[in-house]
């Protein structure tokens, strides 16, 4: 079968990213032995906003020294 397009939706449109997103960060945060959890309701409040605004402004209550560790 050949296709002529690829659709990807990267902004909710077609498909909601958030609850998988919450669980990639959620496991993020697990490997760095990090004890808060980011929730759905957290992860949806910051949506659409560029990815440093979002750790800076993490719902998980992030440390400062923790946020330098995950940026890097």
């Amino acid at each position: 079968m050949n296709y002529e397009a690829i659709i990807f939706d990267l902004d909710g449109t077609l498909w909601d990213a958030n609850k998988s997103c919450t669980k990639a960060w959620n496991d993020v945060l697990k490997e760095l032995n990090y004890k808060n959890k980011i929730t759905l309701k957290g992860m949806n409040s910051v949506t659409g906003k560029p990815m440093d605004d979002c750790i800076d402004g993490a719902p998980a209550k992030i440390t400062d020294m923790r946020i330098l560790e995950i940026k890097s």
